[in-house]
């Protein structure tokens, strides 16, 4: 699935969970899957995993499938890429 991440321009604001979003939680916007639901994210081009929580809605970018937190995207190594392709395993 093709993910892109966000930032500080979001930092400390709501998120469809409620509380506010901060840009170094292991956090991720899905349009679908369940608030609160837990995933196990891989990016395929160098084998990092990270588990992540569904905490918001989004993206709002046509083609895109999840939008990670700033510390999910430095954690699978593509923050300098902006944008790539991720394995998804929902968990539990």
């Amino acid at each position: 699935m093709l993910a892109s991440w966000y930032g500080a321009k979001f930092h400390g604001r709501r998120m469809a969970n409620g509380h506010r979003f901060n840009m170094y939680d292991l956090t991720v916007a899905h349009r679908t899957l369940p608030l609160g639901t837990e995933l196990l994210l891989t990016n395929p081009r160098n084998g990092r995993q990270v588990e992540v929580r569904v905490t918001d809605r989004g993206p709002h970018v046509r083609g895109r499938q999840l939008d990670v937190s700033y510390e999910v995207a430095r954690r699978l190594y593509f923050v300098s890429r902006g944008v790539t392709r991720l394995k998804m395993q929902i968990l539990g």
